[in-house]
């Protein structure tokens, strides 16, 4: 359950990222706002930043 809840809410704010990217280009606000959001995430169920601030666009 946790985990399921975990990948669904990854999916979204990574989809959200890559849009962003997409219209806005990589150093706009709304992009670091989804990479910190993915931070937080990994904070929250493991406590401790395991994301890279680099993430690629996935395909």
């Amino acid at each position: 359950m946790i985990l399921k809840k975990l990948v669904d809410e990854y999916e979204i704010i990574k989809r959200n990222l890559n849009e962003a990217r997409k219209k806005f280009g990589n150093h706009h606000h709304l992009v670091t706002e989804y990479q910190n959001q993915l931070e937080d995430l990994c904070i929250r169920y493991f406590g401790d930043n395991k994301t890279d601030s680099t993430l690629k666009e996935e395909k």
